[in-house]
């Protein structure tokens, strides 16, 4: 299950695959990705990585995108991950 900073809930690798070529479909350019944190609790397979990623979308508009995921594992498989956004620009 995928958690969207709206608090959208999708199901399913094709739902989230979907998600994302959407969003790639509207980028002009990548200009750049950052890891500016990552933590993990082993006890309960929680992991959280924040980034920063720059992206210039059709049209011209450049942004500053700041994210936080939180996943949740299954063995090696995440099995629920929620993202947390700011978007500056």
């Amino acid at each position: 299950m995928i958690i969207l900073e709206d608090g959208t809930e999708l199901e399913g690798k094709d739902t989230n695959r979907d998600r994302e070529n959407e969003f790639f479909d509207s980028v002009e350019a990548f200009n750049g990705m950052e890891i500016t944190s990552i933590t993990a609790n082993e006890d309960n397979a929680t992991i959280a990585v924040e980034c920063v990623m720059d992206v210039t979308f059709e049209g011209g508009n450049r942004m500053e995108l700041e994210q936080v995921a939180v996943q949740h594992w299954q063995g090696d498989l995440i099995k629920k991950e929620r993202f947390y956004a700011t978007q500056n620009g």
